[in-house]
């Protein structure tokens, strides 16, 4: 077995007591040589452009190089952070946050820190995108991969980042209202909603041994149809929003909703081929699941039914994009991707039993 640092060591202690193996040095030189890329990169485009832009464009691959290589280790390993793994995180955040604010005094003058509805400038859009989701992605995938780690736990250390996580989105929140409108206000909270209830319900679900009871099961379909209904009716009554959005925005809750719960259940299935093989038919259907109690086989068909009624849903959206969205090659190319995609699926369904 190849002896493996990560677990007792970080970089800097395996370099030092010699445990580094030669294919580490290849990643850490290939780090090496991405921060130099993209600072070239960020020097070329500021002689070019003569100006900062290229300062600016750098910093957010830079900040999420740090914090990548910061929780590298914790998310390979067991291991907790080391110091300077948490400083070198912390000091990822305040690069783009020191960056992104003296930006706003170079490009912008501090009478400029307003929004004019009726004079729309780039300072909202920037705040909101640098300044605000550019870190909040950092902290969504920092915070649902120390959820994992800490085995679905509410520790002191995913507290704080969930909690930093929070704060985000409430300024993503007010920012939408104030520097766009308030339709991308609403939608923005309704995002907020999901991302807090799907915590909730990881939470129950892993809790109850990896079992979500009858009765969230019977609340989330509940909420789901009142959202996805919601929505639709919403976009005709409301002048503001467009109808086909609103039925867009429907199809693909539905949609991307059943493709993810089905999927959820098949990968359950395949995962737990050994103790329960499960047996698609060379045409997909009927598919049956071994159950050992009755040492018998039984139908399994729903998920997969509706994995490919979902993604026929969604193909069907997208035939609807060929005349509603222009240009029009834009549906038709992504009705040949989800053709693609249902053709891969199928195939890889039908190759579970062989092997």
């Amino acid at each position: 077995m190849v002896p493996n640092w990560r677990d007792k060591h970080t970089v800097f202690g395996a370099f030092l007591k010699g445990k580094l193996r030669i294919n580490d040095f290849h990643v850490l030189i290939s780090f090496g040589l991405c921060v130099l890329t993209l600072l070239i990169m960020g020097g070329v485009i500021c002689v070019g452009y003569e100006s900062l832009i290229g300062v600016t464009i750098t910093v957010p691959f830079l900040h999420y190089g740090m914090a990548i290589f910061s929780l590298f280790r914790m998310i390979n390993t067991d291991a907790p952070l080391a110091v300077w793994e948490l400083v070198m995180f912390i000091l990822a955040y305040i690069i783009h946050y020191g960056w992104g604010i003296a930006y706003l005094f170079i490009e912008w003058e501090v009478s400029e820190f307003k929004y004019d509805p009726t004079n729309p400038s780039r300072f909202g859009e920037y705040v909101i995108s640098y300044l605000i989701v550019i870190p909040l992605i950092t902290s969504l995938v920092s915070s649902a991969l120390k959820f994992k780690d800490d085995k679905y736990k509410w520790t002191r250390m995913f507290t704080v980042q969930f909690s930093i996580t929070v704060f985000q989105l409430v300024l993503l929140i007010g920012s939408s209202f104030v520097f766009y409108s308030n339709t991308i206000g609403i939608v923005v909270s309704i995002i907020f909603f999901f991302i807090l209830y799907a915590v909730v319900q990881v939470t129950i679900y892993i809790r109850n041994e990896n079992y979500l009871p009858i009765l969230w099961q019977r609340i989330n379909a509940v909420l789901g149809l009142i959202i996805i209904f919601g929505i639709m009716i919403f976009s005709f009554v409301y002048d503001g929003f467009n109808e086909f959005v609103g039925f867009s925005t429907s199809v693909l809750i539905l949609g991307f909703g059943g493709v993810v719960y089905s999927l959820n259940e098949i990968v359950g299935d395949v995962t737990n081929f050994i103790k329960q093989p499960i047996f698609f038919s060379p045409w997909i259907f009927p598919v049956y699941r071994y159950n050992p109690k009755k040492n018998d086989v039984d139908k399994r068909n729903r998920p997969t039914v509706i994995l490919m009624g979902s993604m026929l849903i969604i193909l069907g959206w997208t035939i609807l994009c060929s005349v509603w969205v222009a240009p029009f090659f834009v549906g038709i190319s992504m009705s040949i991707l989800i053709e693609l995609i249902l053709l891969t699926i199928c195939l890889r369904l039908i190759s579970v039993t062989a092997y």
